[in-house]
């Protein structure tokens, strides 16, 4: 009710190109209301296991300097303002603190074995 909608990309900036795009109504979305996105490149893709099922991947690509961008089209609501800049770089309400993205690198066989919980976890990032 509060976003018209939204997309998360793999996005490189010198090539101009998205490398993968989804809307959020594409992306699957957990039990516990949240989602998962995985990004790496083809080679590096974990395998379906019970502990990644659900989760979101994105092609890294061939390019190193690649970075992940959500565009939200808000509705005029201060929440969703308040997101954008705090994804700005801006300072984050604790009502807008859950919202926000948490990034990990995460070796393969991590998540794997234990889904995104364990890549979370050996980060020192608080789980949901």
């Amino acid at each position: 009710a509060e976003v018209e909608g939204w997309t998360m990309c793999n996005y490189n900036l010198l090539a101009g190109i998205a490398q993968t795009c989804r809307m959020d109504h594409d992306l699957t979305i957990g039990k516990d209301g949240f989602y998962t996105a995985m990004v790496s490149t083809v080679d590096d893709r974990p395998h379906e296991t019970a502990a990644t099922k659900g989760a979101n991947w994105f092609d890294w690509g061939p390019y190193l300097d690649n970075q992940m961008t959500w565009r939200f089209f808000p509705r005029d609501n201060a929440k969703i303002k308040a997101l954008t800049a705090a994804l700005s770089g801006g300072q984050a309400s604790a009502e807008i603190q859950p919202y926000l993205p948490q990034g990990v690198y995460c070796d393969k066989s991590v998540f794997e074995t234990g889904g995104w919980d364990a890549c979370a976890k050996r980060a020192g990032l608080a789980q949901r």
